[in-house]
């Protein structure tokens, strides 16, 4: 059943199935209009095996953003990644070993530059191997 959302916010609902069977429904609501965040796109799936399709885990921005924070959780809650950068990406490793496969829970915030408003989103990446 889909959570009900006020006119007032959209919704974002995501369902995805790994390969190897992993099933994970993502499910959010933003207030205002789809082109008021500063954030385009944050993917959901990452598979670092070097063929340039969704290597990496990078957040895409809409606008210029001087305060953003982007980190990325294992399973027990550490800090496995963590850049103040746009540019940077996380390549689904930690200390240059590759992780196992599942899924990682990351952050992000920024400070919106219209409105000086710190904004935060949150989800989880499913890393395959």
């Amino acid at each position: 059943m889909f959570p009900s959302f006020s006119p007032q916010y959209f919704a974002i609902i995501l369902f995805l199935t790994l390969l190897s069977g992993l099933q994970n429904t993502l499910m959010a609501q933003q207030p205002g209009h789809w082109d008021e965040t500063c954030i385009s796109y944050i993917p959901n799936t990452i598979s670092p095996n070097g063929d340039g399709i969704n290597d990496s885990f990078q957040v895409q921005t809409a606008c210029e953003l001087s305060l953003l924070q982007i980190s990325i959780y294992d399973d027990q809650g550490q800090v496995i990644f963590e850049t103040y950068s746009p540019t940077t990406h996380w390549d689904g490793t930690i200390n240059g070993q590759q992780l196992p496969e599942g899924y990682y829970n990351w952050v992000v915030s920024y400070q919106d530059p219209r409105t000086d408003e710190m904004v935060r989103y949150q989800g989880e990446v499913a890393l395959l191997n």
